[in-house]
């Protein structure tokens, strides 16, 4: 099932803290991250579209 960009944003707010920023530890969510975590996150808006549905998913060799 496609997730869209607030399930990857609730996602990584539970996962551990591990990311480093000038040398502190920050969370994967933290104010820093936002532009990067912003434009992943349209990526899975983007492939709910039907029109972008071919282009932004993949069939899984594993489940098909």
């Amino acid at each position: 099932m496609l997730k869209t960009k607030e399930d990857y944003i609730k996602r990584l707010s539970k996962m551990k803290r591990n990311v480093y920023f000038d040398g502190q530890l920050i969370d994967r969510t933290d104010e820093l991250q936002m532009d990067c975590i912003n434009t992943i996150g349209t990526t899975y808006d983007e492939a709910q579209k039907p029109e972008n549905q071919e282009l932004c998913t993949a069939i899984s060799h594993l489940t098909g």
